[in-house]
């Protein structure tokens, strides 16, 4: 693993913490600011879903939709203006996290209990309905049948793609990951992020995958993915921390510390 990072000129030195630490919504409130319990997820189906522009003149409070902090209309433009631009960048993001998925998923399909999985899923009859399923699907985790539930995931997500189906794969990727079975936690977890782009809980947990196993390759492609996934939404200073999580690993990447520095000097990442 790369060493650790020389300290960067203008940016406060903040240690290393595990990224499965660090939840957005937990993040202490300025004291000016109430910050709410977060909203969902980023949401995207089969067609991307926009990030909304907050009302003239206002911003908000983390991931609530409440507004609290009031604007002169010169900042607001300039907000507006900036809200705007990131949201060309969600279809272009999505499209790179699903290619990205795709070569994992091929990657663990055609070895061991992933590749049986994948088989049984294929000759598997579809369940009636999802509330049917997911009642299977914590039968079988409680009795630590991670194949027939990998299985059952998988089968799920092709016959009711979606949101609902998303979660049930991902929690059969959380699980198998508890469990230690790597290849069938990927596989969960890639079939959640496609059964409703980028599905974030399941990009999260890839990315903790990543960082426990000390791949080189895969977790700065992920550490990336989540903040850019947390700054298209807004949340500058949640991004910030991943971002620096990511020039940790990855020292040699300047564009990541100029993200950093500027973001010191500005409070918010740059466009």
């Amino acid at each position: 693993m790369a060493a650790a990072a020389a300290p960067i000129p203008g940016v406060q030195h903040v240690p290393e913490a595990d990224l499965w630490g660090f939840d957005p919504s937990e993040r202490e409130p300025e004291p000016a600011v109430e910050v709410p319990a977060p909203g969902p997820p980023l949401e995207v189906a089969s067609t991307p879903v926009e990030p909304q522009s907050p009302p003239a003149g206002q911003r908000p409070t983390l991931g609530s939709g409440v507004w609290t902090v009031r604007l002169s209309p010169r900042r607001a433009q300039a907000r507006d203006r900036k809200v705007e631009a990131r949201r060309h960048e969600l279809k272009p993001l999505i499209e790179q996290i699903v290619q990205q998925v795709h070569e994992q998923r091929r990657a663990v399909s055609d070895r061991g209990p992933a590749k049986q999985a994948v088989r049984a899923s294929a000759e598997a009859v579809p369940p009636a309905d999802l509330t049917l399923a997911g009642a299977q699907l914590n039968d079988l985790l409680e009795a630590a049948q991670h194949e027939r539930a990998t299985a059952l995931a998988l089968r799920v997500t092709e016959a009711f793609p979606g949101e609902a189906s998303a979660e049930l794969a991902c929690r059969a990727g959380e699980a198998c990951r508890a469990a230690k079975q790597d290849d069938l936690a990927v596989l969960n977890l890639t079939t959640a992020v496609l059964a409703a782009p980028p599905f974030e809980q399941a990009c999260w947990q890839l990315a903790g995958m990543a960082l426990e196993r000390k791949d080189p390759q895969l977790a700065p492609i992920w550490l990336e993915f989540v903040a850019r996934l947390l700054r298209v939404r807004g949340a500058d200073e949640d991004a910030v921390v991943v971002y620096r999580q990511l020039v940790n690993l990855c020292p040699r990447r300047q564009d990541v510390r100029e993200i950093l520095s500027s973001a010191s000097l500005t409070g918010s990442l740059p466009d």
